[in-house]
């Protein structure tokens, strides 16, 4: 249909995308009446957010570009009636959390972890000097992926809940951007990107992100 359609040429990390995201699950039905009435609130940011992410009924954590010589991660305790500010020198595209422990990745390899529910940030970066987009958390592994290095894919991993990374033990050959990463199970885990000979590329590790194989009997398309 067209509302779809339009939505897959969108940006992955598109504010239109996101809206259409919600746009999408209404008119499915997966969102109850009570959640589609939605009120303008103040983050207290004038910059692109990217993501964001519910710690609990109350706690969230949102990311975006950078403002100033820092970079807007914005954090609220009241389930987003109010916001406020906290410090990382990053470009930030997307974050995750397990309790509240969490994780956000973006551009030029940037790693930055919080323990305390996104008030405080500690860098992490150092694993790759490319843009991460997207990263999946599962206790205490975190796989994050994103622009190609090279001729390479841009996979990294923690198994220590993101103190230390370092690149899988093997990547299949012909790497492209790749835009999202997702646990299947606790040791399947599936990322999809830009395509590669002429077919959508998917990649899949079923050890917990250490080796990685393409996956087979994947469509011809274009992009993500």
């Amino acid at each position: 249909d067209l509302i779809t359609t339009q939505y897959y040429k969108l940006h992955p990390l598109s504010p239109e995308r996101h809206l259409l995201s919600a746009l999408l699950l209404i008119l499915a039905g997966a969102i109850p009446p009570a959640a589609q009435t939605w009120n303008t609130q103040l983050s207290g940011t004038m910059r692109q957010l990217n993501d964001v992410e519910f710690i609990s009924s109350t706690q969230i954590v949102a990311v975006g570009d950078k403002f100033g010589a820092n970079f807007t991660v914005i954090y609220s305790t009241n389930g987003g009636t109010v916001w406020n500010d906290a410090t990382v020198a990053a470009n930030l595209n997307a974050v995750a959390f397990d309790g509240s422990a969490g994780i956000a990745v973006g551009g030029g390899g940037t790693i930055v972890r919080t323990a305390d529910s996104g008030v405080n940030w500690v860098d992490e970066s150092g694993a790759t000097s490319k843009n991460l987009a997207a990263l999946a958390v599962n206790g205490n592994t975190v796989i994050a992926v994103g622009t190609k290095d090279g001729a390479s894919f841009n996979v990294v991993r923690s198994t220590d809940g993101g103190d230390t990374w370092a690149a899988p033990s093997s990547l299949p050959g012909g790497g492209v951007n790749l835009a999202a990463v997702t646990f299947v199970t606790s040791t399947t885990v599936v990322a999809v990107g830009d395509k590669g000979g002429g077919i959508y590329t998917v990649i899949r590790s079923v050890d917990g992100g250490d080796n990685w194989a393409a996956a087979s009997s994947v469509p011809a398309g274009n992009k993500n």
